[in-house]
């Protein structure tokens, strides 16, 4: 058996973590800033540094149980990568944002299968069968990217690969990332998905606007040139649609799937 730790039990972690619970192939315990959610405790106050910190540099000291194969950052928050495990365990942050890294630990895996729920009642084992992975390979050894696909294809993702963090960052940015910025900037009621994304955390969205901010001011304008001048007569539909013709279309979110039909 694997063991896998999940740090952020909310809906994208606890689905995460009872996905890989159904396999049967993973023992899989849960930390969280609400230690109701917690399976495992850390000593001080909860931040991603400071979880990553206490589990990895205390490996050698704890028992068995907190020696984990893999690591998952489910908290939409970066942490510092010289703080990780430097022994065995595979570091995985499933976040939207990307950044570059040089650890040869920490690869970014983004399943694109997301909800506008959030906590952990929303959470279920199901979330990511047949949906899109995409993992980034920029700067990771082959063993790193195998082993990474292999989580993911224990749930029954598809995984698609991504040379790197500013491809991700960029095409997220049209694909998924204008969606919600226009759910929450007044075009909620253009469309139901729109209208359905505005109902999102928007704590956690802020967060992304303001780390991708130039990415999606580029898509925000582009898709306000083609709405206004090429395609105000057939709807935001087609101006979208406009917008992702030349993004691949393993980028493409529930979401945009949802509103291009």
């Amino acid at each position: 058996m694997k063991k896998a730790l999940i740090i952020g039990n909310g809906m994208m972690g606890g689905s995460l973590g009872m996905a890989h619970t159904k396999t049967g192939k993973y023992i899989v315990d849960f930390v969280d800033k609400n230690q109701d959610l917690s399976s495992v405790q850390i000593l001080g106050d909860f931040c991603v540094g400071s979880v990553f910190q206490y589990f990895f540099n205390r490996s050698k000291e704890c028992n068995a149980n907190t020696k984990y194969d893999y690591i998952f950052n489910c908290t939409g928050h970066k942490f510092d990568a010289e703080q990780l495990i430097k022994e065995t365990a595979i570091c995985i942050d499933i976040g939207s944002i990307q950044y570059n890294n040089t650890h040869n630990s920490l690869i970014f895996c983004h399943p694109l299968c997301g909800s506008e729920k959030s906590g952990r009642e929303n959470a279920r084992a199901d979330l990511f069968e047949n949906q899109t992975c995409i993992i980034t390979t920029e700067g990771k050894s082959q063993e790193l990217i195998d082993l990474a696909i292999e989580v993911f294809n224990d749930i029954g993702m598809i995984v698609h690969l991504c040379d790197t963090v500013e491809e991700h960052n960029r095409n997220l940015a049209y694909t998924s990332h204008l969606l919600h910025y226009l759910a929450f900037n007044g075009f909620a009621d253009l469309h139901p998905v729109l209208e359905r994304l505005s109902h999102s955390n928007k704590e956690m969205w802020k967060n992304i606007f303001e780390l991708n901010k130039k990415n999606i001011d580029e898509a925000l304008l582009k898709f306000t040139y083609n709405l206004a001048l090429c395609f105000h007569n057939q709807g935001i539909q087609a101006s979208i649609r406009e917008l992702v013709k030349d993004i691949p279309e393993h980028f493409h979110g529930t979401a945009l799937k949802q509103l291009l039909k």
